[in-house]
């Protein structure tokens, strides 16, 4: 199999882990784990032990982990559920706080709550007028 196609499957297997087991979210160790049991059940015997040659054949855990850190720091999907597993990643903390279904921190406490993370808040444009300045 190309590179390409295995980097393409992975991306595929642990969006689809992510988003069906929520504890995976927390941990990459329990994510790769996941992954290796239901995406190559071949390298896993009857009694979850992997054997040492076959970790040529398996994706390893700094690539589950880059492909996870894409999944929640660039498309801000599948966030973690524990806020400490959140910090220590240094995701956003209102990003964080809406994705878990609360309101952001500064409009906490007020009548009207805001579920708007701050990434999705459009910020004013502003049109730059350029002038042609002659200099002698």
């Amino acid at each position: 199999m190309s590179t390409y196609k295995q980097i393409k499957n992975l991306k595929q297997a642990v969006g689809q882990m992510l988003a069906e087991r929520s504890e995976t979210r927390d941990s990459d160790i329990t994510l790769m784990i996941y992954i290796w049991c239901k995406h190559y059940p071949q390298a896993v015997d009857d009694r979850e032990r992997i054997y040492i040659g076959d970790l040529y054949e398996l994706p390893r855990e700094d690539n589950i982990k880059r492909v996870r850190a894409y999944w929640q720091n660039t498309k801000k999907m599948y966030l973690p559920t524990k806020w400490a597993v959140a910090k220590a990643r240094k995701i956003n903390e209102d990003e964080w706080r809406v994705a878990m279904g609360y309101p952001i921190n500064q409009t906490a406490s007020v009548s009207k709550p805001s579920w708007t993370p701050p990434s999705e808040i459009k910020q004013p444009t502003f049109k730059v007028i350029s002038r042609n300045y002659d200099i002698k």
